[in-house]
């Protein structure tokens, strides 16, 4: 997770297995108290380690109408430093989702700053979400695999910083061998 913006609080990082039966893979609601190193309930640390440690802060995020809005804390994160992920169990067929709240106060150039990932692999990335600064407030990307031909590709919709957002991100499988990157959809 390589923010490009100064602070990013996120909530909630659900990952859902898709159509037609929803089965939870992982779910995180940052309960543990503020100040806690998500490198020590779970998550494990795949660089920058020491340099700007995510850690569990207060207050958490809510977003009117989702359910699972308001019951746990919510990471900070910086524009530098560590980089975590948390292992769940593989997928290589249907689609999975990723959803988590996002509130965004600062925007740069634009880097990804959550992104789905096979586990052998902390590098080649499935799908990667990006933002970037533009007037009056930011926009958001996608990209697949680890190189981003072209760069990520970035909506219309300018979002406000200091709102916080609902973000789903799904990942489809084109098929059940392995993740195809020419042919995988991602949608978000």
């Amino acid at each position: 997770m390589k923010s490009i913006f100064m602070l990013c609080t996120v909530l909630i990082l659900v990952l859902l297995l898709g159509v037609p039966v929803s089965a939870q893979l992982l779910e995180d609601n940052f309960t543990a108290a503020a100040g806690t190193q998500l490198n020590t309930v779970g998550w494990t640390t795949s660089s920058g380690g020491g340099t700007n440690n995510l850690t569990i802060s207060t207050p958490g995020l809510t977003f009117n109408g989702y359910a699972l809005s308001g019951i746990g804390n919510a990471v900070t994160f910086a524009n530098t430093g560590e980089d975590v992920y948390k292992s769940f169990s593989p997928v290589n067929s249907g689609s999975v989702y990723l959803s988590f709240m996002a509130n965004i106060s600062a925007a740069q150039t634009g880097d990804y700053f959550i992104a789905l990932s096979p586990s052998a692999s902390q590098t080649n990335y499935y799908a990667r979400l990006h933002v970037k600064s533009t007037t009056g407030g930011y926009l958001v990307g996608i990209s697949k695999s680890n190189e981003v031909s072209g760069g990520a590709k970035y909506g219309s919709t300018v979002f406000s910083l200091n709102t916080t957002y609902l973000y789903v991100v799904k990942y489809s499988f084109f098929t059940a061998a392995a993740a195809d990157t020419l042919n995988d959809s991602l949608n978000v």
